[in-house]
């Protein structure tokens, strides 16, 4: 993929023919149709990115070259359950708001707070991947001074950093931060991005976390964040191949957080749910699947 971040690209406003047709015959689940639309259309897709509607008011670009096959219905339905809960969050959560992304992707979950009845004051998106970011900058571009876009990676540790594929994943989206002294991607911690502990104790900060195994480093590097916050909402997403690939259990992140002040825990696709810390997720969550875990102070 020949796209890098400052390469300039005009979004379409409607999916190439082949696309759309393709993706009708997927979601019909004609036979063969997904092999022939690796084989025929992805092919064409590698710097594709389509201009979507999420509202009558809002638009977002979007890129045909990663695993998720994208339209508005898509879009709007991504996730339900796990933006339902967070816009209901944001309703309730003390002002000012702060909404940190941490794996912005190309913003998609940005602008579905931006959504909510009562969006967040003001966003920072950590994005290290070039290629989403250049469509990150240009989603959030809307919100002005309210937004802080940056093209790097948050972890427990600063340095330089490369991001690699794993071996059951090769989208864009599944890639995963590694230390390397001559890597192209800056690393850095929350604890260094964020502002004075004085800021911090005047509102709220809502922390969705999507960064392919580094979800306890970034928890790890956000300490004075999640001591000093007045109050606090940690979202991230916990992943069965993430989980086997890092040896990580995602219960390690809520052991982490409950050391350092309560919090109320659950699953956002299974809120019928209520997790031990001191087992092992997947032990807990039949059949293993990805989900998002919220976590909000309790104080």
């Amino acid at each position: 993929m020949s796209l890098t971040a400052s390469s300039p690209h005009v979004p379409l406003l409607q999916a190439p023919l082949a696309y759309r047709i393709g993706l009708a015959l997927i979601r019909r689940r004609w036979r063969g149709s997904s092999l022939l639309f690796d084989r025929l259309v992805r092919p064409g897709l590698a710097q594709q990115v389509v201009r979507y509607r999420l509202s009558p008011s809002l638009h977002i670009d979007t890129p045909l070259f990663t695993d998720n096959l994208w339209d508005e219905e898509l879009l709007l339905g991504y996730e339900q359950a796990f933006v339902d809960q967070m816009q209901s969050l944001l309703a309730v959560l003390p002002r000012p708001v702060r909404f940190v992304d941490c794996g912005a992707s190309f913003g998609l979950f940005s602008l579905r707070m931006a959504q909510a009845e009562q969006p967040p004051d003001t966003w920072l998106a950590f994005e290290p991947n070039p290629h989403m970011f250049t469509l990150l900058q240009a989603n959030l571009a809307r919100f002005g001074e309210r937004t802080r876009c940056l093209p790097r990676a948050v972890s427990d540790w600063h340095g330089r950093g490369a991001l690699h594929s794993p071996a059951h994943d090769p989208s864009p989206d599944a890639m995963f931060l590694a230390p390397d002294s001559s890597g192209p991607i800056e690393v850095s911690t929350l604890d260094a991005e964020l502002p004075a502990a004085a800021e911090l104790a005047q509102g709220s900060v809502m922390l969705k976390i999507d960064v392919e195994g580094q979800e306890l480093a970034v928890l790890r590097g956000a300490r004075r964040v999640l001591e000093q916050a007045r109050d606090l909402v940690v979202a991230f997403e916990a992943h069965p191949e993430v989980a086997r690939r890092t040896g990580i259990d995602p219960m390690a992140c809520l052991s982490h957080l409950q050391s350092i002040r309560p919090f109320e825990i659950r699953i956002a696709e299974r809120p019928d749910l209520r997790p031990d810390p001191q087992q092992p997720l997947f032990d807990q969550l039949r059949p293993a699947r990805i989900c998002n875990i919220i976590c909000r102070s309790t104080r």
